[in-house]
């Protein structure tokens, strides 16, 4: 009987709002995700794949089938016998609902070899500038000129960048199989723009860039600010697959975070080298890099991740995923917290190296298994 319910058949049943909507998916708000403040979801973490009929939530990690989002969304406590007979009796009161629209699965594309993107990506770099309004974001984050010119920041325009990459065509780069780009309607390539923001290299220890984040220049409020740039979405696109950003030697003891911006700042005022995760559920990808930099001299992992780590569930899942992959790999784990007032260890490095805590003490303990 569960093989028999569909995915549609529930989300007629749920009250929900759609927050993006795209070819074969819609994103959607999870009902049980708690972020900062103890605040529901309302960034639309939840994504449903209408056409494979599952669905996961990227910040919590929750996920399942048709009943399991049923399920997710009831008031009480359900077995899944219970959900099941009661989305029958449900689904046959209502009228028959339409056919559901027929999507044509275009194949995924695979990504390029990472020599390839890299090329790719460091040309797109060449092309583009930084603007005064980027550049002093930066600065406010501690970083010199010198370093945001290292580091390859740039700017990309809210109105996009078609002309560039047409141009990147016409001299021989051609991004195929390239995160980010994609095919339009009249068959022209183009690069995702997310209206303007900060594109980010992501590196990988070699230095090599793999892909890109954005820091997107949205100010509405509870909007989501940092994306990792795909266009798996989108015709011809590919997707991005489990970047980690390292920036540092490669030493005996390196601090891991999120993010590939706030890497880079711990890494600039505080020369920590750093391990950047994209997201918290590319747990396959950190396990394997660090038994790759373990045979290169790593013995040691710091964990410091944000410390809304001790109020928010989701972030203390990924900070217990994390601990138990660096045991895992046969590396000692440490553990490092500061004071609360700071999010981010970027955020206290700033005030240690600017002195800007005058109404707060800033302070920091390490702790090893």
């Amino acid at each position: 009987m569960e093989s028999r319910i569909h995915i549609h058949d529930v989300l007629a049943l749920l009250n929900y709002t759609v927050v993006r909507r795209y070819p074969e998916s819609i994103d959607i708000n999870c009902p049980v995700c708690l972020g900062r403040k103890q605040m529901q979801d309302r960034n639309g973490h939840l994504n449903i794949n209408l056409r494979k009929e599952v669905w996961r939530c990227n910040r919590c990690g929750s996920s399942g089938n048709a009943v399991d989002l049923y399920i997710l969304f009831s008031n009480e406590p359900l077995t899944r016998q219970e959900a099941v007979a009661q989305i029958c009796n449900q689904v046959s009161l209502l009228p028959r609902p339409p056919k559901p629209i027929q999507i044509s699965a275009a194949p995924v594309q695979e990504q390029a070899p990472l020599e390839v993107r890299h090329i790719i990506n460091s040309e797109l770099l060449t092309r583009l500038k930084l603007n005064t309004h980027h550049r002093t974001a930066l600065h406010n984050r501690g970083l010199s000129d010198e370093f945001i010119e290292w580091a390859g920041y740039r700017s990309l325009p809210p109105n996009g960048c078609d002309k560039i990459v047409r141009k990147m065509e016409q001299d021989g780069f051609i991004p195929e199989h390239i995160p980010g780009f994609y095919l339009s309607e009249r068959n022209q390539r183009r690069f995702m723009n997310y209206s303007g923001g900060i594109l980010i290299p992501v590196r990988t220890a070699d230095g090599l860039i793999q892909g890109f984040q954005i820091r997107t220049d949205a100010n509405r409020t509870n909007q989501k600010r940092y994306y990792t740039i795909s266009s798996v979405k989108y015709a011809g696109g590919t997707p991005a697959s489990g970047y980690i950003h390292v920036i540092g030697k490669i030493r005996e003891t390196m601090f891991l975070t999120e993010g590939a911006l706030k890497s880079d700042v711990t890494y600039f005022l505080s020369g920590h080298s750093m391990i950047g995760m994209l997201g918290s559920n590319h747990w396959k990808t950190l396990k394997k890099l660090l038994l790759t930099l373990k045979k290169q001299g790593l013995k040691i992992v710091i964990n410091a991740l944000d410390m809304d780590q001790f109020v928010n569930p989701a972030v203390a899942n990924a900070s217990q995923q994390v601990h138990k992959i660096i045991l895992d790999c046969g590396l000692r784990a440490g553990k490092m917290i500061w004071n609360p007032v700071d999010k981010g260890i970027d955020d206290h490095y700033y005030h240690l190296r600017f002195n800007d805590n005058s109404n707060q003490t800033a302070w920091e303990q390490l702790a090893y298994d």
